[in-house]
């Protein structure tokens, strides 16, 4: 991370959401649906693609480990995703939710870290 010029604990803007604006988005424990980067992150410009893997636990953990830019380049990363506030690691579950489909907004916040918890 520190080779993109990206410090730990840096937070930016994500969206599973390519349209623009924030809704309910249903997700489901595995891979990780494409998640855009909202902001730049060090090097990495606005609209890189974030690859992972989402958890469930209390809250909807997603980790991701990969960054592709646009024009294709591929970084391993360690980016956590927080909730809307950027304050709690992953995004609380909304009514709605089932035991294999939860609901989430669709915007969240992202965080550099070293190492997932």
């Amino acid at each position: 991370m520190r080779k993109l010029g990206i410090p730990t604990g840096l937070k930016i803007d994500g969206s599973f959401v390519f349209d623009g604006g924030q809704r309910r988005f249903k997700i489901q424990e595995g891979r990780a649906p494409l998640l855009r980067m909202v902001d730049d992150m060090g090097q990495l410009p606005a609209g890189t693609l974030l690859f992972g893997h989402i958890l469930w636990g209390e809250y909807i953990y997603g980790r991701f480990t990969e960054a592709r830019t646009e024009k294709g380049v591929r970084y391993p990363v360690c980016i956590e995703m927080l909730d809307g506030f950027g304050i709690e690691h992953g995004m609380p579950v909304l009514s709605g939710s089932t035991n294999e489909t939860a609901i989430i907004m669709s915007t969240v916040y992202l965080r550099a870290v070293d190492q997932f918890e």
